[in-house]
């Protein structure tokens, strides 16, 4: 048998085996034919009964044709067509196979494509009004020749489509072919067409990471309106700056756009750029004329701004230019102070600004903001150059008070010996032993102590005193230094519609009485056991804190809890700052809220092993819980210390909490979060940052890739967990660490 006959016999076969087929069937087999661009399948499969013009062989509602034409196959195209299908037949999400064919990118030109479907009588008027047609995506894909070809076909240049975008701003916006905007503007296109939000093809191309001024200059030469303002009162200019474009504000300021135009909130280019830290636009709008004491409606000046950046060049080139001209409110010698920053001081007060002069928000000096981010440098140059040690904010806080909050033992000496008055008040009547005391801050209560500082004043508003404060705070060593120098406790208000409500507490530290009563409550007799009410809205306990807190203390070792009254009447207790305590019933808003404070504190990075532990803690009362509570509070823990040991690099801890997670849905939920969170970001080298409740901020990247060289195993592990799951969504991941050698 000779090979035409096998191939004779092989065609037989096949159509013997599309015999019997259902119409669907059918359909089935030419959509898969065209997938694989089985030439000889199309050819058999076109003399049966299959329909040409069907969508529902195609999981995307897609006819034959339109499969062909987004395969940018034109022979099976052609053959389609030439088979009676429909060139204007629209598939089930809206799109005809012209439209397909003109939203091609990343591969060679389609016009081919374009003309033969043109030459078949496809209509370029079908599509939605108001959405993208076949011109503005042969514009929008950077497809030259296919927009000269429907543009000759009769194509509307200037038919509006998706945000109200016409063919010019797609071809603007793709900032590419300079060549394909000259024909549309050649063609009649509208170069002062506005989209949704008022923005013209300027805007559109100023977008563009990479934005092409050759096309700038061209819509500028062809009469683009140079004072058109969008929604936000923004002129190109503005929003060149905002987006740091200089080759482009370069041409703006060529071709007279106004450097000090403003928009709606008042800003002019220069401030625009500051807004997003554009410094080399900020730099060369000043150089090009932008004024030197400019200044945004919010107050923030261009020299505060060179000033919190640290540049001292461009410190001095401000300077140079605002000779003569009024430097009240430019406010940059904050900044300098609140960094420290000496020899910005020194050039600034030497340039004629005033040594006292007072914040616009909140009414602060630059001795305040030195004191309180303690900078004891800044505070004894601001001090030695005239700084007034006795001057207030807004809410009657001197330099001491802000020092003294700030915990900074070193300044409060400073301004001590530089006449400030250890018992001076603000509008509360707080000094600066009670700043401190509300914050913990042994050392410097201690020094204020020594100071002289009365230890029982009383706050106007709820009546606390120091000592109240400290308990407040809960420690200890703070609440017996007080209490050596004759501080008193003091009953303090509260609303009466406050009812917080408690959980039991189980404490591995203080070992409570069995049968304590609750001296407070009478509503939950059982409500916790081994604490005394030291502070309730109950007459027969002391008032210690405000609405939101209750104050108890163990009635064995004398320590001191406060509880949070929060959203859904949840609790937690905590024992000072710095360790939360173990529960017996536990839900998310408890550890959300016992997490949160942790996290106030300032001291999650100082934890260590102890916050190991304290999850740990959570886990064990889960098991006792239903599904969704065990479900909804381990993953949130998770979710909450995830940072934290990334921060350490201590992947082995991580992984020991995931194993102890109530159920294998769970820890396999948990291990897909740690991978989804970070693990991409991580391989792809993208910087993460934390939105835990405090905001830990690091170069992950840096962590990562020591993480990388070192802990390779460690991070196969979360890996492994997951990856024979067949969850696809992961897969990107791990072909990512496959990639960097992870696997």
């Amino acid at each position: 048998m000779n090979a035409r006959e096998d191939e004779n016999k092989d065609k037989n076969i096949k159509n013997s085996e599309l015999s019997g087929k259902t119409v669907e069937e059918l359909n089935i087999l030419l959509e898969n034919a065209i997938k694989t661009r089985d030439i000889d399948a199309i050819n058999g499969l076109l003399k049966t009964d299959v329909d040409v013009n069907n969508t529902s062989g195609s999981s995307w509602g897609y006819t034959p044709l339109c499969y062909a034409v987004y395969l940018k196959n034109i022979d099976i195209a052609r053959l389609l067509i030439e088979s009676g299908a429909n060139v204007n037949k629209i598939s089930i999400n809206g799109e005809t196979p012209l439209k397909i064919a003109c939203s091609a990118y990343k591969l060679p030109p389609i016009d081919d494509m374009v003309k033969l479907l043109l030459d078949n009588g496809a209509d370029l008027n079908i599509y939605d009004k108001g959405k993208d047609g076949p011109l503005h995506c042969a514009a929008m894909y950077n497809q030259p020749e296919a927009v000269k070809l429907l543009v000759q076909n009769g194509a509307d240049v200037n038919v509006k489509g998706n945000y109200g975008r016409t063919p010019l701003i797609y071809s603007a916006s793709s900032a590419r072919l300079p060549e394909m905007v000259k024909f549309l503007i050649d063609s009649g296109a509208d170069v002062n067409a506005t989209n949704d939000s008022g923005e013209n093809a300027l805007f559109e191309l100023i977008t563009r990471e990479e934005s092409n001024a050759e096309i700038a200059k061209i819509l500028l030469d062809n009469g683009i309106k140079k004072d058109l303002k969008n929604n936000y009162k923004m002129t190109a200019l503005h929003w060149a700056a905002f987006c740091g474009k200089t080759n482009i504000i370069e041409v703006l300021l060529e071709y007279g756009f106004n450097i000090e135009e403003k928009d709606a909130y008042g800003n002019t280019p220069i401030i625009k750029a500051m807004s997003q830290n554009k410094i080399d636009a900020v730099k060369f709008l000043f150089n090009k004329g932008a004024k030197p004491d400019s200044q945004g409606q919010m107050g923030f000046s261009l020299l505060e701004y060179a000033t919190r950046r640290g540049d001292k060049d461009f410190v001095r080139q401000i300077l140079s230019k605002l000779s003569g001209k009024d430097k009240s409110s430019l406010g940059s010698l904050n900044e300098a102070a609140k960094k420290g920053d000496v020899e910005t001081l020194k050039m600034l007060i030497e340039s004629g600004f005033d040594v006292n002069e007072l914040s616009t928000w909140a009414s602060e000096t630059p001795l305040m903001k030195a004191a309180y981010h303690g900078k004891l440098n800044a505070v004894k140059y601001l001090l030695d150059n005239g700084a007034d040690v006795k001057m207030k904010d807004e809410r009657g806080n001197a330099a001491l008070l802000h020092a003294a909050w700030g915990g900074h033992t070193a300044v409060v000496k400073e301004l001590i010996d530089r006449g400030a008055d250890v018992n001076e008040t603000n509008n509360f009547n707080w000094n600066a032993l009670m700043q401190a005391c509300v914050e913990g801050r042994y050392d410097t209560a201690e020094l204020l102590l020594k100071a002289g500082s009365l230890t029982n004043l009383v706050d106007k508003e709820k009546g606390a005193t120091a000592l109240t404060l400290a308990i407040y705070n809960g420690s200890e060593k703070l609440i017996n230094l007080l209490k050596s120098y004759g501080a008193q406790e003091r009953s303090i208000k509260m609303r009466e519609e406050s009812e917080p409500y408690f959980s039991i507490l189980d404490c591995e530290i203080c070992q409570y009485l069995p049968d304590q009563k609750d001296l407070g409550r009478t509503t939950t007799p059982e409500s916790f056991k081994g604490l005394e009410v030291v502070h309730s809205e109950y007459s027969q306990a002391e008032r210690y804190c405000d609405d939101t807190k209750l104050i108890m203390r163990c009635v064995n070792c004398g320590t001191y809890y406060y509880q949070y009254h929060s959203i859904d009447s949840e609790d937690v207790f905590i024992s000072g700052p710095s360790i939360i305590q173990r529960f017996q019933r536990i839900n998310l808003v408890c550890l959300k809220q016992a997490l949160f404070d942790l996290g106030k504190t300032g001291e999650l990075e100082e934890l260590n092993g102890r916050y190991e532990a304290i999850i740990k803690s959570f886990i064990n009362p889960l098991k006792e819980n239903p599904p969704h509570i065990k479900e909804n509070c381990f993953s949130y823990a998770v979710e909450s210390v995830m940072d934290y040991y990334i921060i350490n690099n201590n992947w082995d801890s991580l992984y020991s909490i995931l194993l102890n997670s109530p159920n294998e849905n769970i820890r396999l939920k948990s291990a897909r979060d740690i991978i989804s969170m970070y693990g991409e970001k991580a391989v792809k080298g993208i910087p993460l940052y934390s939105y835990s409740y405090r905001s830990i901020t690091s170069d992950f990247k840096k962590i990562f890739d020591s993480f990388f060289s070192k802990r390779v195993e460690e991070f196969a592990k979360f890996l492994d967990i997951f990856k024979n799951t067949g969850n696809i969504r992961h897969k990107t991941i791990i072909d990512a660490a496959i990639k960097h050698n992870i696997l």
